[in-house]
């Protein structure tokens, strides 16, 4: 009965809430509030205050305290968490690993006849549909975009090739990330792990990791949010350690894109391989993660997938490593190429959203803030795009799209991991996530950077 309570009273005043006058808000708060006392729910586990979270409205329960952040935190089709709070427990980054892998793939691998009959006919072009309606198109996005006009590898020159399994390649980030937060296999209570693709379909990646790693004492799941896994992987490892069920956490990540790529096709120049793995452990909660929100608008669901079919063009060469680029094979397929242009005019709404969350509510943040921005750069447009958005310097982002390509789930983890190598980030720096993932789901964070390891 709470659950349907809850949804009937937030319907109703759903016209009202977008108004956000507070009258309204008042009157929302204290329906809420009325449902909550009359039928409590157990509490959602959150970094800070306590809330309970319907169809995208986040509310503080009744009683629960916390500083510096209002009461109504509007998120937009998703749900979020916030906290800037100092006796609570939050969850940090303690150590980082990744596999890149030796071979360098340029863009003479791909014969001029071949990229002639390309053109510039992207995924990731403004042409009309069928109907000839213009999908719309952020400025900034057509800004960027204008920039690699003409290019058939839309300002990429190299990504990397890996010659092992996907495991293989998780296994040596998982064990860098250890060795760097000063744990053994025995310290690492939970496994989340995610392949794409995996070594084979069934059973996942995670279980051959966690036999491998020697994870005596932790649980293990895989967990499938295409390329925005690795977010919502620190949110879900994050509520654990917040909860008190458990103390360290290991998330992995790897990305194949080589074995199951069409290289006739004109998106084979976007596929680079690589992992990336994260070791999180508990801090208090003043540090650490402060904010997490996802969004979720899965219309999308078909625009991508990976489908068995033949190569779109059977007349050049064989460019796989199984010399079988003319038979038919699993390829990943741009399935519906006007939802997969959605998508991109989407992303710049996307960031804005998050944007809003994180820097338009009181006593938040400001772009003057963030040491760091990183996000999971698919194409050379998408960081320069949300820096304009989040009004960040692109001085202040790490961005390695020109040299490793798009590595689908591992993009967002391999610039934290370069600029975390590189220096760029210390004790008490505010670091700003953002990321998407086919689907779709979309979503950032907000952690401030600390590893008591480290100093």
């Amino acid at each position: 009965m709470f659950g349907l309570q809850a949804i009937r009273a937030t319907t109703t005043l759903q016209g009202a809430i977008q108004q956000q006058t507070p009258r309204v808000l008042g009157g929302l708060q204290q329906a809420v509030n009325s449902i909550l006392t009359s039928a409590p729910l157990p509490a959602f586990s959150r970094f800070g205050a306590r809330k309970v979270s319907y169809l995208g409205i986040a509310f503080r329960q009744p009683g629960a305290t916390r500083a510096g952040v209002g009461t109504f935190c509007p998120s937009i089709r998703g749900f979020s968490t916030v906290a800037k709070q100092t006796g609570e427990l939050s969850a940090t980054i303690l150590g980082m690993g990744a596999y890149i892998p030796p071979e360098v793939r340029t863009n003479d691998f791909w014969p001029k006849e071949l990229v002639a009959q390309w053109g510039e006919k992207h995924f990731v072009t403004l042409q009309k549909d069928r109907e000839q309606k213009a999908e719309y198109m952020h400025p900034y996005l057509l800004e960027e975009l204008a920039k690699t006009k003409g290019d058939p590898f839309a300002g990429m020159n190299e990504r990397r090739v890996s010659k092992i399994p996907p495991s293989e390649m998780e296994f040596s980030a998982c064990k860098e990330a250890l060795n760097d937060a000063k744990l053994t296999p025995s310290d690492i209570d939970l496994l989340i792990a995610f392949s794409l693709p995996p070594d084979r379909i069934f059973p996942p990646n995670v279980y051959k990791l966690h036999h491998e790693l020697g994870l005596k004492n932790a649980m293990c799941f895989e967990m499938n949010a295409i390329c925005h896994s690795f977010l919502m992987m620190t949110d879900t490892a994050a509520q654990f350690i917040k909860s008190g069920r458990i103390k360290n956490a290991l998330i992995s990540v790897s990305t194949k894109y080589s074995s199951i790529m069409d290289y006739s096709s004109s998106i084979s120049i976007a596929a680079g391989d690589g992992a990336a793995a994260a070791v999180l452990g508990p801090c208090t909660g003043d540090k650490g993660i402060q904010l997490f929100h996802h969004g979720f608008e899965t219309s999308f669901y078909n625009s991508m997938i990976v489908r068995r079919r033949p190569p779109l063009r059977t007349t050049v060469p064989s460019f796989d490593f199984e010399g079988n680029q003319s038979s038919e094979k699993t390829f990943f397929t741009i399935n519906e190429p006007l939802k997969a242009k959605q998508i991109i005019s989407k992303i710049p709404v996307w960031g804005s959203s998050f944007r809003n969350i994180v820097f338009d509510s009181k006593d938040m943040y400001s772009p003057n803030d963030i040491t760091l921005m990183v996000t999971n750069a698919a194409m050379s447009w998408y960081n320069p795009v949300l820096a304009k958005i989040f009004e960040i310097p692109i001085e202040k982002t790490e961005d390695n799209i020109l040299n490793f390509s798009n590595m689908g789930a591992v993009n967002l983890p391999m610039n934290l991991y370069t600029a975390y190598k590189k220096g760029r980030i210390k004790n008490d720096d505010l670091v700003l996530f953002f990321g998407h993932g086919g689907g779709a789901s979309y979503g950032g964070s907000i952690l401030r950077w600390y590893q008591p390891n480290k100093g």
